[in-house]
């Protein structure tokens, strides 16, 4: 038992002495002529507008009296406080003030005592349990737990600490992600169809999938051809891919990936068609899109088709998509290109930069 506790009651020695309720949540032990006080605050991320789950801790106590405390030898320690951290949650403290002649340490854990005890210091991550934390001062070179306090005094001390473990402030486990991987398509092979590492390919007959330095593609238009040279996005590679036989049987690259909410993704894709205006009946196409575990689409972030528009016949620049998640989940991003089954001419679709952020 601290000298200076707080266990939801208030309480005095034998000897009358005033006592201070402060904020009615702390006990305050007394002893004659002299007023000790504590009181003991939480402030919550959740208390702003924002909100959050981060959350800390301010202590103030002192000596509201004319007479100083002067601890005696083999008095119990000044000043302890306990933390107690509900599972599955994990803290991490993110900030200590405290002034320079006080350190803070952990003397037991779970309600028994800690034959090494150990200053709690700001990056310290505490899991779930019970913990004593104890209060020491400097005093003649040597931190000690058992230290006087001066009459007519005040001290504070506060700690913030971040919460993992949970979402939003709930008990439920915390969402970790497991982002795109290759998305900027540098990993060995390239130039090497129907393998780009760490992605799915699937394709048809003379489609398929590759990374690739240069794209330059040609669109044979007798009278509106017209030639296109790609480039990297990022990096010194993009994934290119390319019609196959069917359009039940696209070219596509997909990876499946999981996300938090806030999460945002965010990549380039082009779309090229060899295509023209004679031929442009049944258009081929391509698309990037991102499907959640049971396979429903959640968005479309591109999507372009061959048409009869010259000059370019629904060819495109590289072009800018993003996402941002609602929802933690598993998903699964898929770029594909489909052949409108007239196979007079191919069609291909670029990605790159792919990039998963908080």
């Amino acid at each position: 038992m601290a000298i200076l506790n707080y266990t939801n009651s208030v309480s005095a020695n034998a000897a009358a002495a005033p006592t201070v309720l402060g904020n009615g949540a702390e006990a305050v032990v007394v002893t004659p002529e002299i007023t000790l006080f504590i009181e003991k605050y939480s402030h919550t991320q959740s208390d702003t507008i924002s909100g959050g789950d981060d959350i800390g801790f301010t202590i103030v106590f002192g000596n509201y009296s004319d007479f100083p405390y002067e601890a005696a030898a083999g008095a119990d320690a000044t000043l302890e406080d306990v933390l107690t951290i509900a599972a599955p949650l994990t803290l991490t403290l993110e900030a200590l003030a405290l002034c320079s002649n006080y350190q803070l340490w952990v003397v037991a854990e779970n309600g028994t005592a800690l034959q090494a005890p150990y200053q709690l210091e700001e990056g310290a991550v505490l899991d779930a349990g019970t913990y004593t934390l104890q209060l020491r001062k400097l005093v003649n070179g040597a931190y000690t737990a058992v230290f006087d306090i001066p009459c007519n005094f005040i001290g504070v001390f506060s700690m913030m600490f971040s919460v993992s473990g949970c979402n939003g402030g709930g008990n439920t486990p915390a969402c970790a992600a497991n982002p795109i991987d290759n998305g900027d398509f540098e990993l060995l092979p390239h130039e090497t169809n129907n393998v780009v590492s760490l992605w799915d390919v699937a394709h048809s007959g003379t489609g398929y999938a590759k990374t690739t330095a240069k794209a330059v593609l040609t669109n044979n238009d007798p009278l509106r051809g017209f030639t296109r040279t790609y480039n990297p996005v990022s990096g010194d590679y993009f994934a290119l891919l390319k019609t196959g036989s069917s359009k039940a049987a696209p070219t596509s690259l997909s990876q499946t990936f999981t996300a938090c909410a806030g999460d945002t993704i965010q990549g380039s894709a082009f779309f090229f068609t060899g295509e023209t205006a004679r031929i442009c009946v049944n258009h081929d196409s391509a698309s990037v899109d991102i499907y959640n575990e049971n396979g429903n689409r959640v968005t479309n972030l591109f999507n372009a088709a061959a048409n009869y528009n010259q000059p370019q016949f629904g060819t495109t620049d590289w072009m800018d998509w993003s996402y941002t998640f609602t929802k933690d989940g598993t998903y699964r991003l898929v770029g594909r290109v489909t052949s409108a089954d007239n196979n007079y001419e191919d069609s291909y679709l670029g990605l790159d930069a792919i990039l998963q952020m908080k």
